[in-house]
C-alpha cells in the first residue's frame, strides 16, 4: 500500500512538472520577444539620430558653400592665392629654414657623438691603467722577500739543491 501510495506521488509530482513546461518555454518566448523588441527599437532610434546628424551636417556644408560663393572665393582663386604665396619668397625662405635647421640638429648629432666617443676611450684608457697598476702592485708584493718566504735563506737554498738532485740527466 505504501509502495503504491509513493508511485502515485511520484506519477503526480513529474505530471505537475510536465504541466509546467509549457509554460515556462511560453514565458521564455515572451521574454525573447520583448527583448527583440527592445533591441529593434533602440536601432530604430540610432539610425534616425545618425541620420538626422547627416542631415544636420549636410544643410551645414551647403551654408558654408554658399557663403564662399557670396564673398566671390572659388576654389579655382583659393588656388591662385596660394601659388601666388608660394611663388613668393615665403615658402622659399621656409623650406631654406627647414633645411639649416636639419643641418643644425644633424651637426650637434656628430658633435655629441664625437664628444661620447672621446669620453668613452677617456674610461677606457682609465680602465687599462687601473689594471696595469694592479698587475704591477700583484708583482712587487709577490717579489718581496719576506712575501715568499720560500725563497728566503736557507730553507730556500735546501729546496733549490734538492730539486736540482732530483732532475734526470739527459743525454749521458
Amino acid at each position: 500500500m505504501k509502495t503504491k501510495l509513493f508511485l502515485a506521488a511520484i506519477a503526480l509530482v513529474s505530471a505537475a512538472a510536465v504541466a509546467q513546461e509549457p509554460e515556462q518555454n511560453r514565458e521564455r518566448t515572451r521574454e525573447r520577444v520583448e527583448t527583440a523588441l527592445q533591441n529593434q527599437e533602440r536601432t530604430e532610434t540610432q539610425e534616425q539620430i545618425q541620420n538626422q546628424q547627416a542631415q544636420e551636417a549636410l544643410q551645414q556644408a551647403r551654408e558654408r558653400q554658399q557663403e564662399g560663393v557670396e564673398q566671390g572665393m572659388s576654389t579655382s582663386e583659393e588656388a591662385l592665392q596660394n601659388r601666388d604665396r608660394n611663388r613668393s619668397g615665403e615658402a622659399m625662405e621656409e623650406a631654406q629654414q627647414r633645411r639649416t635647421d636639419g643641418v643644425e640638429r644633424r651637426e650637434a648629432a656628430r658633435e655629441n657623438a664625437r664628444e661620447n666617443r672621446a669620453r668613452g676611450a677617456e674610461r677606457s684608457e682609465a680602465v687599462r691603467n687601473r689594471s696595469q697598476s694592479a698587475r704591477d702592485e700583484r708583482g712587487r708584493v709577490e717579489n718581496r722577500p719576506a712575501s715568499r718566504p720560500e725563497t728566503n735563506g736557507d730553507a730556500f737554498r735546501e729546496t733549490q739543491r734538492t730539486q736540482r738532485q732530483e732532475r734526470p740527466v739527459r743525454g749521458r
